[in-house]
């Protein structure tokens, strides 16, 4: 079998004959031999992350670090924005 075939557009009796089935589909014994030969070639599952890891992968995306940081600056301008708004505030008041 070519791995360009074409199944799709093939007639089914050819279909058929290529994947060694018949029209009724595959015997149970029939099934259960190709699946131990084959079984090797099956994807094996990922392990599934903690909740912690996954939080933690979250934050080692370049753009999530970048908006991070975006935020920070943010922050700081108006803690430093506002300390000098009360400096000005706190002289015309008691001066």
């Amino acid at each position: 079998m070519s791995h360009t075939w074409s199944f799709w557009s093939s007639p089914s009796a050819e279909v058929l004959k290529q994947l060694d089935s018949g029209s009724k589909g595959l015997s149970g014994d029939e099934a259960r031999r190709r699946h131990l030969r084959d079984a090797h070639l099956l994807l094996k599952p990922k392990s599934r992350l903690s909740t912690y890891e996954l939080l933690f992968r979250q934050f080692t995306s370049p753009i999530i670090l970048i908006l991070l940081a975006a935020l920070l600056c943010i922050v700081a301008g108006y803690v430093v924005a506002a300390e000098a708004v009360k400096k000005v505030f706190y002289r015309r008041v008691l001066y």
